[in-house]
C-alpha cells in the first residue's frame, strides 16, 4: 500500500464528517428525510452522470444491470434513508460516531472469505476503541431506536462495499457512483412526494442539500475506487475519520476536544497507520 491511499482516506473522512451536520441543518429547515435524501441524490447524479458518460464509465455497467442496481440499493438508497431518518432523533456527532462502526462490519464480512490479515484486524480494534472514546462525551440521551437505525445503515454500507468489491471489481467507480445516485433519486423522489406532497423549500434546506450532493458525488466515486484498489476492509477505515472530522468542525461551536476525545482521535490515527501495513 502507498501513502496515497492513506491521504485519500483522510480526504474521505473529512468530507463525510461534514455530512452529518449538513444533514441536521437540512432536517431543521423542515425537509423530510425522504426529500433531503432525494435532493441529495439528484444533485449528486447531476454532477456524476455527465462525467461518467463523457469518460465512458457508464457503458460497461450495461453488462451487469442487476448487480449494479443491487449495489445502488444496498450501498446508497436504503442506508442513506435510514441514516437521515435516524438523524431526526440523534445528534450529528452521535450519528458520525455510530457510523464509524462500518469498518467493524466490513472486516467481519470480508473475514467470511478468509482474507483479512492481522494489521486490518488491529486497525479495526484500535478504531473501534477510539470511536468508543469519542462517543463518551456526546453519546448521552441517544434515542435507542434511532441509534439502531444508524448502526443498521452502517451495516448496509459495509455490505454494499463488500458486494461492490467482490461482484463489480472491474466496473468503473464513477459509473457505479453515478448509477447508485441515479437509482436513489428514482426511488426516493416518488417516495418523498407521497410522504410529503407539499414540502417547504427554504434557502437553508436547499443549501444543505446542495452541500450534501457535492460531498456525495466525488467522495463516493473515490470510495468505490479505493474498494477496488485496496479492498473494502481498508477503504471502510475512512469512516473512522468521520467523527474525528466532526469534532474539528465543532471547535468553533463547542470549543476544544476533551482529553477523552483527543485520545480517541489518536487511536483513530493509529488505526489507519496500522491497517496501512
Amino acid at each position: 500500500m502507498t501513502r496515497r491511499w492513506l491521504l485519500f482516506l483522510v480526504a474521505l473522512g473529512g468530507a463525510w464528517g461534514a455530512v452529518y451536520p449538513l444533514t441536521t441543518v437540512g432536517l431543521h429547515a423542515g425537509l423530510s428525510p425522504e426529500w433531503l435524501v432525494a435532493l441529495r441524490a439528484v444533485g449528486a447524479a447531476v454532477l456524476l452522470v455527465p462525467f461518467a458518460a463523457a469518460t465512458g464509465a457508464l457503458r460497461p455497467l450495461t453488462a451487469r444491470p442487476a448487480a449494479v442496481a443491487t449495489a445502488g440499493v444496498i450501498q446508497a438508497a436504503v442506508p442513506l434513508w435510514l441514516l437521515t431518518t435516524a438523524q431526526q432523533h440523534v445528534s450529528a456527532g452521535v450519528a458520525g460516531i455510530l457510523s464509524s462502526l462500518q469498518p467493524v462490519f466490513t472486516a467481519v464480512l470480508v473475514a467470511l472469505g478468509g482474507r483479512v490479515g492481522w494489521p486490518v484486524w488491529a486497525g479495526v480494534g484500535l478504531g473501534a476503541t477510539g470511536a468508543a472514546l469519542l462517543a463518551g462525551p456526546t453519546g448521552r440521551g441517544t434515542d435507542p431506536a434511532a441509534a439502531i437505525g444508524v448502526i443498521g445503515a452502517a451495516a448496509l454500507f459495509a455490505a454494499g462495499a463488500v458486494f461492490i468489491g467482490r461482484v463489480l471489481p472491474d466496473m468503473p467507480p464513477a459509473g457505479i457512483a453515478a448509477a447508485a445516485m441515479s437509482l436513489t433519486a428514482v426511488v426516493l423522489l416518488p417516495t418523498a412526494a407521497a410522504v410529503s406532497p407539499h414540502p417547504q423549500f427554504i434557502s437553508s434546506g436547499l443549501g444543505a442539500a446542495a452541500g450534501l450532493a457535492v460531498l456525495t458525488a466525488g467522495p463516493l466515486a473515490l470510495f468505490y475506487r479505493l474498494i477496488q484498489d485496496v479492498g473494502a476492509e481498508r477503504a471502510a477505515l475512512a469512516w473512522y475519520l468521520a467523527p474525528a472530522a466532526a469534532l474539528v468542525y465543532d471547535i468553533p461551536l463547542v470549543g476544544l476536544p476533551s482529553p477523552a476525545e483527543i485520545a480517541g482521535l489518536l487511536l483513530v490515527i493509529a488505526a489507519l497507520t496500522v491497517a496501512g501495513r
